[in-house]
This record gives structure tokens, C-alpha cells and sequence, in this order.
């Protein structure tokens, strides 16, 4: 049965070349670029991942409401944040700042 089926599907491809190239090369053009996104989005959710303690890293994020009802999202925050944040909650053991490089 199975010898069959490669038969049949062997003369179409080769009846239909123009027809079977362009579904196999769109074919494989739609699995790379699935392939990609899924690397890419497992990249982005195994931030910080790479540490021992990677469960207890947290970053604090800035949200802003601008005139015109515009929603700003940062990831950053006042310079004083951190420190209060390590005096008010006793679960935070340390901190860092991380500064962006300045393009010219």
C-alpha cells in the first residue's frame, strides 16, 4: 500500500514540477521561519536564566501615563528605588543598576 502512495506521489511531483517546487520551497521557507520564532521566543523567556538563583532575579519595570492617555513601558526606574525597596522589604538582598550606553 505504502509503495503505492510513493508512486502516485513520485509521477505527480514529477508531472507537476513548476507546482511542487513552489509548495516544497514554500514549505520549507513556513518551517524555517517557524523553527526561528520558536528559537527566538525561547531565547527571550530564558532571561537571566544562566544564574544559580535565577528564580529569585527580578527586574522593576517603570509604567507611565502620559498626556493624551499614552501608556509608557520602561524598564527602568528612579535612582532612589532601589535602595528604598532593600530598607522597606526585607526579602530583597541586593540590587544593581544596569545603564544603557549612550549612542552618538
Amino acid at each position: 500500500m505504502i509503495r503505492n502512495y510513493l508512486t502516485t506521489t513520485i509521477r505527480f511531483l514529477l508531472k507537476n514540477k513548476t507546482f511542487s517546487f513552489i509548495n516544497i520551497i514554500g514549505l520549507a521557507i513556513g518551517t524555517l521561519c517557524c523553527i526561528y520564532i520558536v528559537l527566538y521566543v525561547q531565547e527571550q523567556y530564558s532571561y537571566d536564566k544562566h544564574h544559580k538563583d535565577a528564580k529569585y532575579i527580578y527586574r522593576v519595570n517603570s509604567a507611565l501615563v502620559l498626556p493624551g492617555n499614552k501608556h509608557e513601558h520602561m524598564a527602568t526606574a528612579s535612582p532612589p528605588v532601589a535602595p528604598a525597596m532593600k530598607n522597606d522589604f526585607g526579602e530583597v538582598q541586593q540590587f544593581t543598576r544596569v545603564v544603557g550606553t549612550i549612542k552618538v
